[in-house]
């Protein structure tokens, strides 16, 4: 939903699934053989724009975006050829599907963090007038329509 959007905005998106990636854990750029953190990088490096989207699991993020948000820490003591933060003149946003508390919640303490530890660290800024907008849906399948409790065709 937000990547179409954006893309009727003219904007160049690409979807990267960490659900489906062996992303190590850690806040290290390379974790080594098998990692597939050290591609997901290079893409964000080439990015000017980072969304990182998540259902909210009982008030937390799922372990997939928290394993993305981990990794991208580790970007905080990176820099680019004029000594700045690699994601300087960046931006980075939080997308949350599921009830309206579990999705406030999930942007402020599990991915955008706590004040001194929030997603833009790195360098990113944050949106200006950024705030928490939130579409409260029932939860279902974006693929296929399938609604909580039907069978997902997709």
């Amino acid at each position: 939903m937000v990547a179409a959007r954006l893309s009727k905005l003219g904007v160049q998106t690409e979807l990267v699934r960490a659900v489906g990636l062996a992303i190590a854990p850690g806040v290290v750029t390379d974790a080594g053989d098998g990692d597939a953190w050290p591609d997901v990088h290079e893409r964000l490096l080439d990015a000017e724009v980072l969304v990182i989207a998540s259902p909210s699991w009982l008030g937390r993020p799922s372990s997939a975006a928290q394993r993305v948000r981990e990794r991208t820490d580790a970007m905080m003591s990176e820099t680019d050829d004029e000594d700045r933060p690699v994601a300087h003149d960046r931006v980075a946003g939080v997308v949350v599907t599921g009830n309206e508390d579990g999705a406030h919640h999930v942007i402020s303490g599990g991915l955008r963090g706590p004040r001194g530890h929030r997603l833009h660290d790195p360098g990113r800024g944050e949106p200006a007038r950024s705030g928490v907008l939130r579409a409260v849906e029932e939860p279902g399948c974006q693929s296929c329509s399938a609604r909580s409790g039907s069978a997902c065709t997709s």
